[in-house]
């Protein structure tokens, strides 16, 4: 059967029927790739048909399925035509690259590429057109932003430089410099260029979520998150901006937000059709849930309990003591203070009777002593400790509360609140 289809191919190239002879060749080889006798004349029809990749794929397998079967000076005459083939490729790319450069939608054509991420296709044009125009300042600025993309920093960088030394008032080129200037970790010039590029007319959620992969390379993520925030504020479509301040917001330890973050992220991006970065959010999100879960639940156990004022810099709270007959003091939270003080105006309203002494320090540098004493608890709001015994000051004015009650629980002094973590 295969030797029958190639006679018949051959007829049909000898009568100059190529597309038919074509047809044949591909299904006589689709049934049979390994009939070499049938890949030389394949050759010779796409050569024909100008299709000369096919064409030279073919020249080489015939070659390689033949290693033996030919003589050197066949081998030699098909290697000259695959010179001559891939000579041919080149003149046709550079025509057509000519006719690009006198087109208005060349650049138009290279932005697709790029967004396609057909990008090695893009810089092979663009190559094209600055070997023949090599101050083509725009060809450079496209070609400086295809760079970035395959991570070439170094002709990134001197493509963009190139441009704007050709054209430096020109906006876009500016903005591609940023681009570059993230993809090579300078995050202070990206954020420099970017913010001068603010003043003008354009996206400013495309500058404002830039910007905050520029804050975000600086580690400066409360500004990154500004950013971030404003760049959804101007466009809640951009799947980008949702998982950029999702990883923010994980830096930030807001695992709750990041989580939301990241799921809105896969939302738009599944409303896109990514597929690929869809997974990637999801996958995100659910690494982090449980150590959301987790902070939230130790965070439902914190207890924050407000200062109602400061004396001397330490802050006074509220402390209740002997919750089955409640009375309420405002005390010192004092860290350095190793037992509970409280004033005899406390003492004789919780008729305390002393069971006996102790000799402690006191602000000024002396040793007084000091009367003992029980509660059955003390508590602020409901961090609760039972049965301390407590020193009594008969000349103080202010109660402390000391480490005998603090060091059960993790105590952190805020600006206007005091946590206790439970230990």
């Amino acid at each position: 059967m295969s030797q029958a289809d190639y006679q018949k191919a051959l007829k049909q190239i000898e009568t100059g029927d190529l597309s038919a002879a074509l047809q044949t060749l591909d299904r006589l080889l689709k049934k049979n790739p390994k009939f070499a006798p049938a890949y030389r004349p394949r050759a010779q029809v796409r050569a024909k048909l100008q299709d000369f990749k096919g064409a030279i794929a073919d020249y080489k397998e015939a070659m390689r399925l033949q290693p033996t079967a030919m003589s050197f000076g066949e081998r030699v005459s098909i290697q000259s035509q695959i010179i001559d083939l891939e000579n041919a490729i080149a003149d046709t790319r550079l025509l057509k690259s000519a006719k690009h450069l006198s087109s208005p939608l060349f650049f138009e054509e290279a932005r697709e590429s790029v967004d396609r991420g057909e990008y090695s296709a893009a810089l092979s044009d663009l190559d094209l057109v600055l070997q023949m125009s090599p101050d083509r300042a725009e060809a450079l600025c496209q070609r400086a932003k295809v760079h970035a993309k395959l991570k070439n920093p170094a002709s990134a960088v001197e493509d963009i430089a190139r441009a704007l030394q050709l054209e430096p008032d020109n906006l876009e080129f500016r903005l591609a410099r940023a681009i570059v200037r993230l993809s090579v970790g300078d995050g202070a010039g990206a954020i420099a260029d970017l913010t001068h590029l603010m003043q003008f007319e354009g996206d400013r959620a495309y500058l404002f979520l830039h910007r905050g992969h520029g804050y975000r390379l600086l580690g400066d993520f409360d500004k990154a998150f500004k950013d971030y925030s404003n760049a959804i504020a101007m466009c809640d479509r951009d799947a980008e901006a949702f998982a950029s301040r999702a990883k923010v917001q994980q830096a930030l330890g807001n695992l709750e937000e990041a989580v939301a973050d990241f799921q809105q992220a896969a939302a738009l991006w599944l409303n896109q059709g990514n597929w690929e970065a869809h997974q990637q959010a999801i996958a995100q999100a659910k690494l982090i849930k449980p150590q959301a879960d987790a902070k939230k639940a130790a965070e439902s156990r914190i207890i924050r309990v407000p200062i109602k004022y400061r004396w001397g810099g330490v802050p006074v709270v509220e402390v209740i003591f002997n919750n089955d007959y409640p009375l309420i003091f405002d005390m010192l939270l004092d860290t350095g203070a190793s037992m509970t003080l409280i004033t005899q105006r406390m003492a004789d309203a919780l008729r305390i009777v002393p069971s006996g002494s102790c000799q402690g320090g006191i602000a000024d540098g002396s040793f007084v002593i000091f009367n003992l004493g029980w509660v059955k608890s003390v508590a602020v709001q409901t961090a609760v400790v039972y049965n301390i015994q407590v020193a009594i000051a008969p000349r103080s004015n202010e109660g402390l509360l000391g480490q005998d009650f603090l060091a059960h629980y993790n105590v952190r002094i805020l600006e206007n609140e005091v946590e206790f973590h439970p230990r």
